[in-house]
């Protein structure tokens, strides 16, 4: 495949695009970058494209244009002008005519480069965008856009979407408004590294005799940025403290002005990011992307003192992850680096970080998605889907738009309306089995969807199209948190008339086990029953059936606003065990004669208390956990027997072997919905939340079912 790589003449524009560029090149496709010539030796080993004006001729145009200055004036109408506009008028032409010699069968353009997608249009090719930093504002995205369109349609292009949204730019960089976009691919950031000797064979890491035991501070503006006066003043401030500095300046500027003391001061020109970081402690950086994303791929602190266009912005949000502090005068810079060297919070934040970016997907990993974007875009039908590629905390589901489906034989293909998260999926995706085996990785999870049948797979009776469904996936495959999934045909059941598709995925699973726990249980009205995680979706389910059954019912829930819920379920009380004393509330509450039943579905010290106030005789009959995977709660055996009290874990393999297996439990738990006996709280969530909707199950902050919505 050939692929074009464009990006604005400037190297905080072009060294984001390199790393795929190279997988690229290496995989065996033809690669090529258009840009400036004279960028020629900054992407080599790269071939160039040239073609467009250079950076200082659009900032020339640009002033000409509207009197603004491109490097300071950040306003939308200025960003608007000069990467939709004036880069554009200055390059389009020249661009589309080198760019139909190459014959690009793919475009990935620096995500502020209009010039890529014009030549993508223009020559009716499939074109991806690639993010060089923060999220462009709306304002400033429509600025560019608006000026790039109409530049095209005067010469007879319409604008074309891309394929998929690559973003080294991580989740938790990123502005509190800013949602993914459907078609992103998030790509591990790292400190840019050069594939070629002119760039690397004389560096060798800075040696400080009799200092080098002393931390080291990297300093550098950046490549756009040219104040020596302001370098001056950083390094003078670095002289109070006992530190080594590495000082990069700009790959343009004439340093043998700025006089430093060399026993403590090492003066370098443009060196890649992954040789400069060797060693050093803390960065102090005018706050470009590409110094941020590299300090925090390899876990280092930051001071920030933010100088125009994006730094403010990227300054911020390291601050706000705990990972720099953020100066507004260079003089400051010297204190705020002893401040970060001593308080190892700082260093903590950036290793955080550093493991949140390693999570991400490899360029080897983003190539082959493009491709398949790519092959989707032009043909096969494609989806939305959460894609995991590591074990590891919620951040490891991603949105991603992936190939649709095809339904195998005896297999069906459901257009997911509702897809239910289980408390076990969040322990599958970090990595612990339980017992359950854990899926081949990358993986879509998920194990209970309802919507209707898309398509059927050979030997379905044809008439199940178009039908309403509802199925539980099984344990040894997933798929739920797309927008299309795949089931056997004989996992299916109809969803009644009366239930939502929420409320169905809801019941498959969860509801299945509420029916299972409570043939169980046998509940009469002579029970008094402590159902621990009440407000939980199987919790409210067995309030409502014990309830129902006429038994006493205490419920325990984290919180005020779960003890509401519970008691508006229609339990005769409920306790806040996360409230002090709640243990001698539990004890008021069930009365002397203690409890004949315990529900319990946290495990751990809340369980142990709970199944203390159980009566003599009584039974403790658990199922879940909230500390830990498998934290069930317990009590020493000689006491069970002294007490007579039976401790049964209820769910699992106890429910496959109840009358009719796992089906006819799930056929009882939709009819007991349908019939409104019972009633599944819901907290929603969009798809493309699934990471928070595990955090907050894991963190116990969400009330009833939880379930993902991908319309």
């Amino acid at each position: 495949m050939r692929i074009l790589f464009s990006g604005t003449p400037a190297y905080g524009h072009l060294l984001p695009l390199l790393p795929l560029e190279r997988v690229a090149r290496e995989a065996g496709h033809d690669t090529a970058v258009l840009t400036h010539g004279s960028m020629a030796d900054v992407v080599a080993p790269a071939r160039v494209l040239a073609a467009g004006a250079s950076l200082e001729e659009i900032l020339l145009e640009v002033r000409r244009r509207t009197g603004a200055d491109a490097t300071e004036d950040a306003s939308a109408a200025t960003v608007g002008e000069f990467f939709g506009g004036a880069r554009v008028d200055l390059g389009l032409d020249e661009a589309l005519a080198a760019a139909r010699e190459f014959g690009p069968d793919l475009i990935v353009s620096d995500y502020v480069d209009y010039l890529g997608p014009a030549v993508a249009a223009g020559l009716g090719v499939p074109w991806a965008s690639h993010a060089v930093g923060i999220a462009v504002h709306a304002s400033h995205r429509e600025a560019m856009r608006t000026a790039a369109a109409e530049r095209m349609r005067e010469r007879g292009i319409t604008p074309t979407e891309p394929v998929a949204s690559v973003d080294p730019w991580p989740e938790c960089l990123q502005p509190d408004d800013w949602t993914a976009a459907p078609d992103r691919i998030a790509l591990r950031s790292a400190a840019y590294e050069s594939e070629t000797e002119t760039e690397t064979g004389s560096w060798s890491r800075p040696e400080f005799p009799g200092r080098d035991h002393l931390p080291r501070v990297l300093v550098t503006l950046g490549t756009i940025v040219d104040d020596a006066d302001t370098l001056a003043a950083i390094v003078d401030s670095l002289g109070a403290h006992d530190v080594n500095a590495i000082v990069a300046v700009n790959p343009a500027a004439d340093a043998s002005g700025l006089s430093v003391d060399t026993s403590r001061v090492h003066l370098t020109g443009f060196v890649p990011m992954n040789l400069l970081l060797d060693g050093v402690d803390v960065v102090a950086s005018s706050g470009g992307a590409g110094t941020v994303l590299a300090a925090l791929s390899s876990g280092t602190p930051m001071v920030l003192l933010p100088m125009g266009l994006d730094k403010p912005a990227n300054a911020e949000r390291a601050a706000n992850i705990g990972a720099a502090v953020v100066v507004t005068e260079p003089e400051a810079i010297g204190e705020a680096v002893g401040r970060v060297l001593t308080d190892p919070s700082y260093a903590e934040a950036a290793a955080t970080t550093s493991k949140q970016i390693a999570g991400t997907h490899t360029p080897e990993e983003v190539l082959d998605l493009l491709l398949a974007r790519t092959r989707s875009g032009t043909g096969g039908p494609h989806m939305r889907a959460i894609r995991q590629y590591a074990y590891g905390p919620a951040d490891m589901l991603r949105p991603e738009r992936v190939d649709r489906p095809e339904p195998g034989p005896d297999e069906v293909l459901i257009k997911v309306e509702a897809a239910g998260v289980h408390l076990m999926d969040t322990v599958l995706r970090a990595g612990s089995d339980l017992g359950l085996p854990l899926l081949e990785l990358p993986m879509t999870p998920g194990r209970e969807a309802a919507g209707t049948v898309e398509a059927v797979g050979a030997g379905v009776d044809p008439s199940r199209l178009g039908r309403r469904v509802v199925a539980y996936l099984g344990h040894e495959r997933s798929g739920g948190y797309a927008e299309f999934a795949v089931a056997d045909a004989a996992a299916l059941h109809a969803l009644p008339t009366s239930l939502t598709a929420e409320a169905a995925v809801a019941m498959i699973g969860t509801g299945r086990t509420v029916v299972g726990v409570l043939d169980q249980a046998e509940l009469t009205d002579r029970d008094t029953v402590v159902i621990t995680a009440a407000a939980g979706g199987m919790g409210i389910l067995l309030v409502q059936a014990a309830r129902r059954a006429g038994a006493t019912v205490i419920g325990l829930a984290g919180g005020p606003r779960k003890v509401e819920h519970v008691l508006a379920e229609g339990a005769d009380a409920a306790v806040d065990y996360t409230a002090d004393g709640w243990e001698a509330r539990l004890a008021d509450a069930v009365g002397p004669d203690g409890a004949s039943v315990v529900f319990d579905g946290v495990g751990g010290p809340a369980g142990v208390t709970a199944m203390r106030g159980l009566a003599t005789g009584g039974r403790h009959m658990y199922y879940g956990w909230v500390s830990k995977p498998g934290s069930f709660a317990s009590l020493p055996a000689e006491e069970l027997a002294e007490r007579g009290i039976s401790s049964q874990f209820v769910a699992g393999p106890t429910l496959f072997a109840l009358p009719g297996g796992v089906r006819a439990l799930e056929s009882r738990a939709l009819e007991e919905a349908a019939t409104g006996r019972l009633r599944p709280a819901l907290t929603t969530y969009a798809l493309s939340d699934a990471a928070q909707a595990h955090r907050d199950l894991e963190s116990r902050t969400t009330t009833g079912k939880v379930v993902l919505l991908p319309g």
